[in-house]
């Protein structure tokens, strides 16, 4: 599955509040319990949060500020996922997030 949003938020706005995963429920109504050790995501962290209504353990893949965030994770019954937030800038104050 893929997705792709423009907005007029420039990169480093959008990557402050993806860092900060225990806030991903006040915008993210499909995040919840989200556990993680440090106050930010940064490369090798692992949290712990459900999503979907399934319960995922998660480790920070790729860490490239403003431009990429990735995490692999793990669910119920073994099941794997890999979600990766990629930026491309458009402009002064504008993105492209796939």
């Amino acid at each position: 599955m893929r997705n792709e949003l423009e907005t007029e938020v420039a990169p480093e706005r959008i990557w402050r509040w993806l860092v900060h995963a225990r806030r991903w429920p006040e915008f993210y109504a499909d995040a919840s319990h989200v556990r993680v050790p440090t106050p930010e995501l940064a490369p090798g962290t692992r949290f712990t949060w459900r999503t979907l209504g399934v319960s995922v353990t998660t480790v920070v893949e790729e860490f490239v500020p403003n431009e990429r965030l990735a995490w692999r994770g793990t669910g119920l019954l073994g099941a794997k996922g890999y979600h990766a937030w990629v930026f491309e800038p458009r402009g002064v104050a504008a993105s492209r997030v796939k």
